[in-house]
């Protein structure tokens, strides 16, 4: 099975751990630190191309999106990403 596929499998997991409210920076942050190999791995999938962070942490916040039935999209707005940089992060509710 591929990392992004194993990583997958724990969402309902580690959603269930955030806050009521929160983004999907704050979801990729936890989901790294619990899952520290496999987050390892799909980064390693796209160490060839120029930003491996960025194309990981966008295919990791979109497949949040699978998970309608657990979590709802309420917001867009500003929030630090793992470098500390600003950036624009999708804001979930947990149902």
């Amino acid at each position: 099975m591929k990392p992004f596929d194993e990583l997958k499998n724990h969402y309902p997991e580690v959603i269930g751990k955030m806050d009521k409210v929160f983004n999907s920076h704050e979801f990729i942050i936890r989901l790294a630190q619990d899952y520290q190999s496999l987050y390892i791995c799909a980064l390693y999938e796209h160490v060839k191309g120029n930003h491996p962070f960025k194309v990981t942490h966008g295919k990791l916040a979109q497949s949040l999106e699978d998970f309608d039935n657990l979590i709802e999209k309420i917001d867009n707005k500003p929030s630090k990403n793992i470098f500390g940089e600003s950036s624009m992060a999708i804001v979930w509710r947990k149902r």
